[in-house]
């Protein structure tokens, strides 16, 4: 079922992103390097696969998810997500903070945001690991220079940067009837997984919404970011399946669902995300909300869903 899987990814690859996607290092590759680094790797990969429950990693995650529910079999697989390449960019520029980013401080910023947690410190055990591990996936790859400031896999980020485009534009005219699509199609194809209430199944398929899925500025909680996301990786065994329609439809129902506030900037204290952020970047405190990022996009979440489940403050 794997390799039937990874056919089909290659395929989509194929005809979603220009250019040559590129594939995991071979398994001889690893014996290159010295002993080691090959245990910091792999110690970066089973962290990578076990964030929530690893030793070194459980204490900055604040919810149920790993790394590999959003960079899929731990960043190996050929579609949006993937690790391999990511870091021949690094060090870059990205808009989201506004300032040149290191490979450890995108890796980092993922605990705050995705993982609901805190960010462990720069050069600990468990961010050399990760970062071992990813560097690793780029083993051969030229270093490049990504034009889209996205901080984000090159050989993904003009697919990123299509999709947030499209999207944005999509996300300014949500409607309810929107959400009333989305909400038939999560529970025709979604909802086996991830459950009607999409709390997923744990150990297994990661939690959508609720207390233990990713806070509102994750990547994914972004009504602009999340459509191209599923297009590539969902559903499981059918990816690239999904119409730009049905998978924007699924990204209104599952944002408007409660989830996680926060106030980034304030949980990045002292944190070196805070500390090289522009000053406008740290002047953007306050509570992130299911709420204020539905009013980022001149929508009302009461109207979107036709009730008044979500909170006011």
């Amino acid at each position: 079922m794997k390799k039937i899987t990874y056919l089909l990814s290659a395929v989509i690859g194929a005809s979603l992103f220009a250019g040559t996607i590129p594939t995991a290092p071979a398994k001889n590759i690893l014996a290159k390097y010295t002993p080691e680094n090959q245990k910091m790797i792999k110690l970066g990969e089973d962290i990578i696969n076990n964030t929530n429950t690893h030793p070194l990693s459980k204490a900055f995650v604040g919810n149920d998810l790993t790394c590999s529910h959003c960079h899929i079999d731990g960043g190996k697989k050929p579609t949006i997500g993937s690790f391999v390449g990511t870091a021949t960019i690094f060090p870059t520029f990205t808009s989201r903070k506004e300032t040149v980013q290191t490979l450890q401080d995108r890796i980092l910023s993922c605990f705050p945001r995705s993982m609901n947690g805190k960010r462990p410190e720069v050069d600990t055990k468990v961010v050399i690991a990760m970062t071992s591990y990813i560097t690793y996936l780029s083993n051969g790859l030229p270093i490049v220079a990504e034009p889209y400031n996205s901080a984000t896999n090159p050989y993904y980020a003009k697919v990123w940067h299509e999709g947030s485009k499209k999207f944005m534009a999509m996300a300014k005219k949500a409607t309810h009837k929107d959400y009333e699509s989305g909400k038939k199609l999560y529970a025709a194809q979604c909802a086996s997984c991830h459950q009607a209430d999409g709390t997923g199944v744990k150990n297994t398929f990661p939690p959508v919404w609720g207390d233990r899925s990713h806070n509102i500025a994750a990547g994914l909680g972004q009504l602009h970011k999340l459509p191209t996301w599923l297009k590539a990786n969902m559903p499981m065994g059918a990816e690239g399946t999904l119409s730009d329609k049905q998978a924007f439809d699924l990204a209104v129902y599952v944002n408007a669902q409660p989830r996680p506030s926060i106030d980034l900037m304030k949980r990045l204290d002292g944190y070196r995300d805070n500390i090289n952020a522009s000053k406008k970047v740290k002047d953007s405190r306050g509570k992130n909300t299911v709420r204020s990022h539905y009013e980022f996009y001149g929508l009302d979440v009461d109207v979107i869903r036709g009730d008044k489940l979500i909170p006011k403050d």
